[in-house]
């Protein structure tokens, strides 16, 4: 039981994958304590949940004589007005100075004639009025103009019974109808006009920077229901693709439905609606892009993955000796608690690293206090491939980089490639002398490196029926030489395409569709499905070019004939911006259905509609407590309810 492990009760103790499917419903790390660490360190108090954990990251790792603040000190300013922190900190984010309350009232009144009606929805003007259950509760989590916002979003009748909770209680449900990614693009009259339409405070003396404050509340006002154990936050399915009208959970890691999230592959991992090994699988390739990205040199840098948050000044202690470039240390932060994961520190020589390497266990024991383990990079899966001579054929199973027991208890000597060529004995009926083992080779030591090994089989069929029998012995992982990206997420259904939901083509080998496979724009292999389709879309490029005296590197996508959206972070258009297997995040392209939808409205019917849509998202969960479906909260399989 969660509750009666007391690392998981630690401020710093960071979850592995399957604590984190597990246990993540406990909310390990709520905003509270994140806004308490802030307002304690005198640090920006602006930004989401992600910004401002990362914010104070950064700064205890990199300054020693900053003290960390212990609970009580935390839950002494819980109930702290954001007023009142801001006009300690003196911090702004520097985006809305000189916008004024004044100036914000002019120009709402301009053009719009209907306005915002100033009566009161409701006589109640607290949460724990409009649900009488919550009176019970004596919990605390925010500050009271928050919880007067929040009475708009709530109704009295619309409860349920959550048996996740330690004890028996009835959960409210409040209906969000924005999300923080949602409040980055509205504009400062449409964020104004919410604030107004919830009958939230607006005056503020000697404070210049109002909009700053009115999008914190509103941020703190989505965080406070994640905070509550006794609310639960219901949102409009923010899918990306198609026009979705289902209800998704605030629980959800992509804020979808279930069919959504998990038919989407450009997403992170949700404790919803994904198994375990999808979050193997999406850190294996969050950490390979991120090292990709960062072009360590692999045979002078090393991995400290730490589970407690550790000081640079703690690490240099322990390093102390050796010659380290600590100008080039380098931190990873966890793609979900985003908190510092893994340092990368570069030596100045191969020789000095492999002394690290060969005295590993002296310094993780100087460590010990932080759960940390050293480790040594990998070699690219990107290089490796293209010296291969039939990467279809093809799998490298990998060892997680996670903290999981029973990785650990995996032995990496020869006895681990026995146990491997008993098991593609097993699931493939082959004979030894009909498939290849290959291991990696440690880019530090040039010793045998077991975490990548690499298989050849007979042809894609065999390939095929392996990589569907994974994870191996409980946590390895496998992934196919052609794909495009590392260990994508895996489809439910085996046929569909690896990036959208059509029908995947049976010879491609990226297991893509052939539309899909022609607008890849880092597919190092040549596919015989979509050999064709590119030739004929380099045809189109030629003609368009030549009609219309386009220039090719700045007006035309990089993988179709059609002019590409200039603030697109890949450089190419909608259709093959959201199917790129390898891809930056695109503010343009990711935005959601639903946001376009309502970023185009004017200020006053924007907020009209915001209320409008809390109204239907209680119709719409009410729909779903009378026919007894509750995949907008959690599925119940394969979760402890069933025990």
């Amino acid at each position: 039981d969660v509750y009666k492990r007391q690392e998981y009760q630690l401020q710093d103790y960071q979850l592995n994958e399957q604590e984190s499917k597990e246990f993540k419903i406990t909310q390990i790390d709520p905003y509270w304590r994140v806004r308490g660490t802030i307002y304690a360190l005198g640090l920006n108090c602006f930004g989401d949940k992600e910004t401002l954990i990362k914010r104070n990251q950064a700064v205890l790792f990199h300054n020693y004589l900053y003290k960390k603040p212990d609970t009580s000190t935390m839950s002494a300013i819980l109930e702290t007005d954001i007023e009142q922190m801001v006009s300690i900190l003196r911090c702004s984010t520097g985006k809305f100075d000189g916008i004024g309350r004044d100036i914000l009232e002019t120009h709402l009144n301009e053009g719009e004639e209907d306005d915002i009606p100033n009566d009161k929805i409701f006589t109640y003007e607290y949460p724990w009025q409009v649900v009488v259950e919550l009176s019970k509760s004596h919990e605390r989590v925010t500050y009271l103009d928050v919880y007067r916002g929040l009475t708009y979003l709530m109704r009295s009748n619309m409860v349920f019974f959550n048996h996740f909770l330690q004890t028996d209680y009835v959960t409210a449900i409040v209906a969000l109808p924005y999300t923080p990614k949602i409040l980055d693009s509205f504009s400062p009259l449409q964020i104004y006009s919410i604030i107004k339409a919830l009958q939230m405070k607006t005056e503020y003396d000697n404070i210049n920077n109002v909009l700053d404050i009115y999008k914190q509340k509103l941020l703190d006002m989505f965080y406070c229901v994640e905070d509550a154990d006794r609310m639960h936050g219901i949102i409009s399915c923010q899918t990306r693709q198609l026009t979705c009208y289902n209800l998704a959970s605030q629980f959800c890691n992509n804020y979808m439905c279930k069919l959504c999230c998990q038919n989407t592959q450009n997403r992170h991992p949700c404790v919803l609606h994904d198994s375990f090994e999808q979050f193997l699988r999406y850190k294996i390739r969050s950490v390979y892009l991120f090292e990709e990205s960062r072009n360590f040199d692999r045979k002078r840098t090393i991995r400290i993955q730490v589970r407690r948050l550790v000081r640079k000044y703690e690490v240099e202690k322990v390093f102390e000796g050796l010659n380290i470039e600590w100008d080039k240390t380098v931190l990873y932060y966890h793609y979900q608690a985003h908190r510092v994961q893994i340092i990368y520190i570069v030596l100045e020589t191969n020789q000095e690293a492999q002394k690290v390497i060969l005295n590993k266990a002296y310094y993780e024991n100087l460590l010990k206090q932080f759960d940390a383990t050293i480790s040594t990079l990998s070699n690219s899966l990107y290089k490796l491939c293209e010296h291969f001579q039939n990467p279809e054929k093809m799998l490298a199973i990998i060892k997680p980089l996670t903290t999981l027991e029973i990785v650990e208890e995996i032995p990496s000597d020869q006895q681990y490639i026995g146990y491997i060529q008993k098991l593609l004995e097993t699931l493939t009926l082959l004979p030894r002398t009909q498939f290849y083992i290959e291991q990696d080779i440690n880019p530090i030591t040039g010793d045998v490196d077991n975490r990548q090994i690499f298989i050849t089989l007979p042809n894609r069929e065999y390939v095929e029926k392996v990589y569907r029998t994974q994870p191996f012995f409980g946590c390895l992982i496998a992934h196919k030489m052609s794909h495009i990206s590392v260990c994508p997420f895996l489809r439910y259904d085996p046929e569909q395409c690896l990036v959208c939901s059509a029908k995947k083509d049976r010879q491609c080998i990226h297991d893509m569709c052939q539309d899909c496979c022609s607008r890849q724009k880092y597919a190092l292999l040549t596919c015989p499905c979509s050999i064709n389709s590119i030739q004929q879309i380099e045809n189109l490029r030629a003609q368009a070019i030549k009609q219309n005296k386009l220039d090719e590197a700045e007006l035309l996508c990089e993988k179709c004939h059609r002019k590409r959206d200039k603030d697109c972070a890949n450089k190419v258009c909608s259709s093959c911006c959201i199917v790129q297997a390898i891809r930056f995040d695109c503010l343009y392209h990711d935005e959601s259905i639903y946001c376009k939808e309502i970023r185009k409205l004017k200020p006053k019917q924007l907020a009209r509609k915001l209320l409008q849509n809390v109204s239907e998202m209680h119709l719409k969960v009410r729909h779903e407590l009378k026919n007894g479906r509750y995949d907008w909260f959690r599925p119940i399989y394969n979760t402890n309810v069933q025990d």
